[in-house]
């Protein structure tokens, strides 16, 4: 059994790319632009109606061109939109200058004031008891301890 090959054009970046017609492998991307060549089933027809900028758009932004991925500036990697690091060279990606920066003002949280508890006594028959059980201890012990020493 032979393989033949033949070479696809990648949908999103227009580069010709090998595909195998026996195997349909998980990883056979773009090597230019990463893009997943085994999805590939669009006819002609179907990709020039499509909105090319479609393809890179988060899902519900519908209308607007956020893409779903920023490139690394030190390699070219497509990374995750929310990444902080490359996933390829672990550079620091910065914001994009199409996003919006949310200024991070800290407001002073207001400063709490100490709450003074004052001690209600409700029962003055509980402080009566405490009394008298320390007083009775110290008398039963003044007598144990005169019997033993």
């Amino acid at each position: 059994m032979s393989v033949s090959s033949r070479f696809i054009e990648c949908p999103n970046c227009g580069a010709l790319q090998e595909d195998f017609d026996d195997k349909r492998i998980a990883n056979n991307f773009c090597s230019e632009c990463d893009f997943p060549i085994f999805f590939d089933t669009l006819d002609e027809s179907q990709r020039d109606s499509e909105d090319a900028s479609a393809r890179n758009r988060s899902p519900g932004v519908e209308g607007r061109s956020k893409q779903n991925w920023r490139e690394c500036p030190a390699c070219g990697e497509k990374n995750d939109r929310d990444a902080l690091h490359c996933v390829r060279c672990g550079a620091v990606l910065s914001v994009a200058d199409d996003e919006e920066v949310a200024p991070e003002t800290q407001e002073p949280e207001p400063a709490l004031e100490p709450k003074m508890t004052s001690v209600v006594v409700t029962n003055p028959g509980l402080i009566t008891g405490v009394i008298a059980g320390l007083l009775s201890g110290l008398v039963i012990g003044f007598f144990v301890g005169a019997i033993y020493f």
